[in-house]
C-alpha cells in the first residue's frame, strides 16, 4: 500500500520511461542549440581531423628525411612522402614513399629509408601535438611509376596516330 493505496509499478515504470525520453530529447535540443555536433557531423568532423593529421605527418616526416636523416643514399636521391593513411584511433599510420632514382636503384634507397623508420618514429613522436603519436609503417608507392608509364604509353599512342 502506498499512502492508502495500491501502487501501480506499470504505471510508475511508464512515468520514468517517458520523463527519461522528454530528458533525452532536452539534452539533444541543447546539444544543438549550444552548436554540439549530430553523428554524422561528429564522424565528418573526425575524418576531417584525420585528414590534417595526416597532412601534419606527412609534412613532418618530409622534413625530417631531407634534413635529418644523415644518409648519403638518401639524400643524394630524391625520396617524397606521397601520403599518409591514419587509422581511425591515430594508433597506426602507414606511409606512402616514393623514390626518384634509377630502376635499380629504388629498392636499395628505400631500404635505407626504412632503416631510418625507427629515427623517424621517434622524432615524429617529439614533434607532433598529440597525446600519443602513431606507429608509423613505410611502404614503398609505385603510383609515379605507374603514371609515368601511362604517359609514355599515351604520348606513344599520339606519335603512331600521327
Amino acid at each position: 500500500m502506498f499512502y492508502g493505496r495500491k501502487f501501480d509499478f506499470s504505471a510508475a515504470a511508464k512515468l520514468i520511461a517517458q520523463r527519461s525520453a522528454q530528458k533525452r530529447f532536452f539534452l539533444l535540443c541543447v546539444k544543438i542549440i549550444s552548436g554540439k555536433i549530430s553523428i554524422k557531423e561528429r564522424t565528418m568532423a573526425n575524418s576531417n581531423r584525420i585528414e590534417r593529421v595526416n597532412s601534419e605527418i606527412q609534412k613532418i616526416l618530409g622534413k625530417l628525411i631531407t634534413e635529418e636523416v644523415k644518409d648519403d643514399v638518401v639524400h643524394n636521391n630524391l625520396v617524397t612522402i606521397v601520403g599518409v593513411r591514419t587509422s581511425a584511433d591515430l594508433s597506426h599510420a602507414k606511409v606512402f614513399v616514393s623514390v626518384l632514382a634509377p630502376n635499380e636503384a629504388k629498392s636499395e634507397v628505400f631500404s635505407h629509408v626504412k632503416r631510418a623508420e625507427g629515427f623517424l618514429q621517434h622524432r615524429l613522436a617529439e614533434i607532433i601535438d598529440l597525446r600519443k603519436a602513431p606507429l608509423i609503417e613505410l611502404v614503398y608507392d609505385e603510383s609515379m611509376e605507374k603514371g609515368q608509364r601511362v604517359m609514355e604509353i599515351i604520348e606513344k599512342l599520339k606519335k603512331e596516330s600521327k
